[in-house]
Order: structure tokens, then sequence, then C-alpha cells
């Protein structure tokens, strides 16, 4: 989803306790590449990762990617807001460069490469976008299905549906200096 996020090694997610000895429904790879797959049923799915200074869901410039069974796939900005996500069209057309939808072995696959210079942008979606090439942040993941509307239902606060959030901050950056980098 975001290849230019700079870290080094592999970010983990945690876990809600319930889903520690199961098996996971979707699978998040950080590395220089992020990467997620996931299992569609029913009317479609959505994932989304949020980007926040802190670990809670609110206030958060979101990647988010939505499958329904039919159609075509689609990859978004959006702005989160406690309990919705606010879409941001513009910062989409101009931030997302070849972004995907497929569906390969039965998983749901999503990615773009997301361009981190958010200046140009109008001022009322400029204002919902964190500016993450400064400091570090907490990456939030939900997802959940998708209506038969394909609107996104809501994920779940607890359980194997509730949101995961990385164990370690991350930084991005366009071109990482090696202080950076070895952190």
């Amino acid at each position: 989803m975001v290849k230019s996020m700079c870290s080094t090694g592999t970010k983990k997610q945690q876990q809600p306790k319930s889903a520690a000895n199961k098996s996971p429904k979707f699978i998040v790879v950080i590395t220089n590449l992020l990467q997620a797959a996931l299992k569609v049923e029913g009317n479609g799915a959505w994932l989304a990762l949020g980007i926040s200074k802190d670990d809670i869901m609110g206030n958060d410039t979101v990647l988010e990617c939505r499958f329904p069974k039919k159609g075509k796939g689609s990859v978004g900005l959006s702005h989160n807001l406690r309990v919705t996500n606010e879409p941001l069209p513009e910062a989409t057309q101009m931030l997302l460069k070849d972004s995907y939808t497929e569906e390969r072995d039965g998983r749901a696959l999503c990615g773009a490469e997301w361009m981190l210079d958010n200046t140009m942008l109008e001022a009322k979606e400029k204002k919902l976008m964190h500016r993450i090439t400064s400091g570090k942040y907490n990456l939030l993941f939900a997802f959940g299905e998708l209506d038969k509307a394909l609107k996104k239902k809501s994920h779940e606060i607890v359980g194997d549906g509730a949101p995961w959030r990385s164990i370690e901050q991350t930084r991005f950056c366009n071109h990482c200096t090696a202080q950076i980098v070895d952190e």
C-alpha cells in the first residue's frame, strides 16, 4: 500500500487476544512495501490502514481498499472521524498513483504508490490529511464487510474483528536519511 514508507525489518500488528490462536482472516506485512491480503466473502470486504498520532481511531489519515464481490475494487484516502471515514476524492486522485485491487489464489490484494507531499491539495482536504513525513505514527488496521449497497459496515470494537494497532511507531519519508533507516 505505501511504497514510500521507510522502515527496517518487519513491523508486527498487535492482534486481539481472542485471535491469538486462530487462523487469521487476513495477513498484513509491513516492510518497505506494505501488503495486505483478505478473503472476500458475502457482498465484499474492505480494509483500512489508519495513520494516527495516538493508538486509537479518530483524527487519522486512512488508506482504504474496497473489494466488492462483483465488479471493480477501489483504493482511496479518507479521514477517520472516530465513527465514520470522510472520503478525500481530491487527495486520492492527486496523491495515489498506480493503485490496484485484485483477487489471486482466493485472496484480495491492494496497493498504491502514495505521493507524500500534500502541499498542493485544496485547504478543505489538506486540513484532513496528516503531514505524515513529520514525526512518527501509529498504524491502525481495520477491516470489515460491505453491505448490499457496497458501503462499509462498521468493524467490530472487540474480538476477532476489532482493529489492530502497530506495536512500534513508523516514520514515512520520500528520501529516508541513513539516521532514520538505522533507528
